[in-house]
């Protein structure tokens, strides 16, 4: 990652498996994208802990409020819900 000039840009290296397995090379300038500090060691953390890379790219079919809960249906990719398991965790996050 580098930073550089008065507007702040942020310049990074995508691997082309990262190209390939998300939606980055359908963004155009200007794209909201989400950025996410790592955990320093020594930190308290809260919520899951999702570790890993992105396998790949799902849509929320269904958001429904239940109670104080939310209830969504996703759907993904056939190569990547053999590996979606009950119970298991699966992070997402909004794009523009």
């Amino acid at each position: 990652m580098r930073a550089s000039g008065r507007d702040r840009l942020l310049q990074f290296d995508l691997l082309e498996e990262t190209w390939q397995r998300t939606n980055f090379h359908s963004l155009h300038i200007g794209a909201a994208v989400n950025l996410e500090r790592s955990v320093r060691a020594g930190a308290g953390m809260d919520g899951h802990f999702v570790t890993g890379h992105i396998d790949g790219v799902g849509k929320i079919l269904r958001w429904e409020r239940s109670g104080r809960d939310h209830v969504l249906d996703i759907s993904a990719p056939s190569n990547i819900m053999r590996y979606i398991v009950a119970k298991g965790s699966v992070a997402w996050t909004e794009s523009a």
